[in-house]
């Protein structure tokens, strides 16, 4: 198939192996497809279970060829793709050793190279020992995506053997599979009978995916091409504005040749060498001090607010509008995207959510086709079509609620039904009085809501100490930042205890399993990242449960973002926000159904559609809705000021 960013894709062949050694070959390209939907509807009308390597992609397929979800969903899919990523989650078995990288034989070492990948060939290669022609497959899939039509005709032949040979390694992966959980059997004990049904979930998540993949997001297409043109003209400002704040420093110059203003390495250099934080400085691999993005935030780790006159927090804020802005323009290479490359012609964007890509089985979307990841002030592009709204929910603080749940500790969970942990914390702790507000003491909240949050994390003193001063503004050492993880221990003790028991146990039984069945296996040497996986898991299961429920109540989800989710619907239709309210915190109860204080969960709900005639909140069945004519994130509120005027005027036309 081709056109990824359409609504349905264009279908080129298909490959299709049945269990009895039945081995047939379509070829779909400009032609009618009918026999082919006839033989797969008497599949899935006959029970078989469906397996493919990425069943996202299959299922795109068949809703291409007019399937409903429904459909789909009536029989079980096994997606060997998720199952091999999880064999590979923490697992230097698979993840290291012999691999295929690229179509050569590599032996990769932990700790040394990066991990082996997870496509088709280098699980061919790691579980059955076979290569696949890696050279072959990359020039056929560029002849079909890239191709003119008549490119596509004329290597007919060759796109059909391409396409049956993936299919034929399929029932030995899947046999090769279950003979490794068969070894770990007594490992996983009473688990072990729950795999197929585990990786039917899996499997049934991607048919999912590809529903709501389909149905993309839609965004003002005219406002996304303004602010595409006007990357040359932000970049150049932002530059510009940062050398009148530190005229000694300098640290952006003019080149000529390119028109642009660049970064001046030499001065930056200059400025870190005087920094208290240079001995600690990030170093490249020729030993230079290291001008990454990441490098500045491990010290200036600043999101929404950079405050003028901080040199630190200023070069953050360039570099992190240099890459939010980086995927609306094009870049050179056959393989490079750009955020035009998943928006459609119905001006929908159609993103690759790379679904269990997290090792806590989170999805973790690509942030060039994706408005949510990047900074707050651009989600305004994204506006419902006429007639419509979107609706959007979010679990309000839902991981300090999981850990209260999930550790039995009774301190977290009074904290919760206070309404505002952080103000909470905040008093029991002594920096606030009873009868304080987040207005009275919004600096000692903030302190707290840092605290929190990275406490939340697993924060040493010398993460907390960063992070306290940069979202305070204030000088915290790592002594004040080691009082208040004492604070935080000493307050929820049960929560210490649980998050210790979780290292223990994952470290005497060499894995850690997730409600939904997925898998992190004993290789990962990061206490902090152990004791944080479960929590982050569950919110994980809790937003494909709240997926499926969505789905299943007809409503149309267009996606998904960490703890939160989104649906587009009629303008005014009330009832389906609370369908999907209700949806969403049945999702979240639905893991905790012998825990009463599962149903304390809050919401927070934001509903949006330029046909609105004022502003005002709503309450609908249990969360009271923002409802607004643009989406403003309320983080980004100062900084939409500055930057609309970018969506609104195209600096070409302005030219002319």
């Amino acid at each position: 198939y081709r056109q990824v960013s359409e609504p349905n894709l264009d279908l080129v062949s298909c490959s299709v192996l049945t269990c009895e050694g039945c081995h047939q070959v379509f070829w779909l390209f400009k032609t009618d497809k009918s026999e082919l939907t006839s033989y797969l509807d008497s599949l899935i009308f006959k029970g078989y279970t469906c397996v493919a390597f990425n069943v996202e992609a299959e299922a795109s397929s068949l809703l291409s060829l007019g399937f409903k979800l429904q459909d789909l969903l009536q029989t079980n899919w096994l997606d060997l793709y998720l199952e091999y990523r999880m064999l590979q989650n923490h697992s230097n078995e698979f993840t290291y050793g012999k691999q295929l990288v690229d179509g050569v034989i590599k032996t990769l070492v932990p700790f040394v190279d990066q991990k082996g990948k997870s496509n088709l060939s280098a699980a061919t290669y790691k579980l059955l020992n076979e290569i696949i022609d890696t050279k072959e497959k990359d020039e056929v899939r560029d002849i079909i995506i890239n191709g003119t039509d008549q490119d596509v005709i004329d290597n007919k032949e060759r796109i059909l053997k391409y396409n049956a040979s993936d299919v034929k390694y399929l029932p030995k992966m899947l046999e090769a599979i279950r003979a490794i959980y068969a070894k770990r059997k007594s490992a996983l004990g009473s688990d072990y009978a729950l795999l197929d049904k585990e990786m039917y979930l899996r499997g049934e998540y991607a048919v999912r995916t590809a529903q709501m993949t389909r149905k993309g997001y839609p965004i003002d297409v005219q406002w996304a091409r303004n602010l595409s043109d006007s990357v040359p003209c932000l970049m150049d400002e932002a530059a510009r504005d940062i050398n009148s704040q530190f005229p000694e420093v300098l640290p952006f110059q003019f080149n000529k040749k390119t028109g642009k203003w660049g970064m001046s390495q030499i001065n930056v250099k200059k400025w870190i060498e005087k920094s208290p934080h240079y001995k600690k400085w990030e170093r490249t691999d020729k030993d230079n001090l290291s001008l990454a993005l990441e490098s500045w935030t491990e010290f200036y780790n600043y999101q929404h607010t950079y405050p003028n006159g901080n040199f630190g927090a200023q070069i953050v804020r360039y570099l992190k509008l240099k890459q939010s802005l980086n995927g609306f323009v094009a870049k050179g290479g056959k393989d490079a995207k750009s955020f035009w490359d998943y928006v459609g012609s119905d001006g929908r964007v159609r993103p690759y959510y790379n679904i269990y890509g997290a090792q806590s089985s989170r999805s973790q979307q690509s942030a060039i086709g994706y408005i949510f990841l990047k900074p707050a002030w651009q989600r305004t592009l994204v506006k419902p079509s006429p007639g419509k709204m979107i609706v959007g929910i979010d679990y309000s603080s839902e991981e300090f609620l999981l850990g209260a749940l999930m550790s039995r500790d009774s301190e977290m969970t009074r904290a919760y039904k206070a309404g505002d942990v952080y103000l909470y914390f905040a008093k029991e702790i002594g920096l606030v009085p009873e009868n304080g507000t987040k207005d009275t003491h919004k600096y000692e909240r903030n302190l707290c809501k840092a605290t929190v949050l990275g406490l939340s994390y697993m924060m040493t003193k010398v993460g907390l100490a960063r992070k306290l001063s940069a979202d305070t503004g204030t000088v915290v050492t790592e002594e004040m930042a080691q009082a208040r993880v004492n604070d935080f221990d000493n307050l929820f003790h049960d929560f210490k205890i649980y998050r210790e028991k979780i290292i223990e146990d994952y470290m005497s039984e060499g894995f850690h399993k997730l409600p939904c069945g997925w898998y992190m296996w004993g290789d990962n040497d990061n206490s902090r990242s152990v004791g944080n996986m479960p929590i982050q898991g569950m919110g994980a299961c809790i937003m494909r449960k709240a997926v499926a429920l969505c789905q299943d109540a007809g409503l149309d989800v267009i996606m998904t973002l960490h703890d939160a989710l989104y649906i587009e619907c009629d303008l005014g239709d009330w009832a389906a926000a609370d369908c999907f309210a209700k949806c969403m915190k049945q999702a979240f109860i639905s893991y905790f159904p012998n825990n009463k204080n599962a149903g304390l969960i809050r919401m927070d709900g934001e509903i949006w559609s330029e046909e609105f005639e004022t502003e005002r909140e709503a309450k609908i069945g249990e969360v009271t809705f923002r409802i607004e004519k643009l989406h403003i994130d309320e983080r980004a509120a100062e900084d939409y000021k500055v930057f609309n005027k970018y969506f609104k005027n195209n600096p070409n036309l302005d030219l002319l």
